[in-house]
């Protein structure tokens, strides 16, 4: 897949507008997860480099900046900067010359949220992770909850699923 026209020229206009160079900033959230088929994306979340964070939006909350665009909190990540994001290409991989952080680290971030929306999110990048060969589990192993932990979360997930399904005609 790739991302889509509207929402490359919604990045495009937000880039030019704060002359920002698309090598500063990387592509975080659901953006992601449409990008490799799980879903679509309703919005467009971002990380930017820290220098140019603090110099144009002097500001460390989520700052939205169009209906679609929002400058994400920092750091997006537990385990790595934004900046180590955004400058390492084993944390990031390039789609349509824009940085779009790896599904591991948006699986990480999704596991500790663990919010509803999440769920379903978790179980696809799961699925997801065992039919990648590029999935590098080393990126977030030891910064996973437990596996007991992890096991509640999916069996929770589960029978969620399986009174959502129970529930249709």
């Amino acid at each position: 897949m790739t991302i889509l026209s509207i929402d490359l020229a919604e990045i495009e206009s937000f880039l030019s507008s704060n002359q920002i160079d698309k090598k500063d900033i990387c592509l975080v959230g659901s953006l992601s997860l449409a990008h490799i088929g799980i879903r679509e994306n309703k919005d467009i979340d971002l990380i930017i480099q820290s220098a140019i964070r603090k110099a144009k939006f002097n500001d460390n909350n989520t700052i939205t900046i169009s209906n679609k665009i929002d400058i994400v909190n920092s750091p997006w990540s537990s385990i790595f900067s934004d900046d180590e994001i955004i400058e390492n290409d084993k944390l990031h991989y390039i789609v349509n010359g824009y940085k779009v952080v790896t599904p591991e680290l948006l699986y990480h971030k999704k596991i500790w949220l663990n919010r509803v929306k999440d769920q379903k999110d978790i179980v696809e990048l799961a699925e997801f992770a065992k039919m990648s060969s590029n999935w590098d589990w080393g990126l977030i192993q030891s910064h996973l909850p437990k596996k007991n932990f992890i096991r509640r979360v999916f069996n929770a997930i589960l029978n969620r699923l399986k009174d959502i399904c129970l529930m249709r005609p």
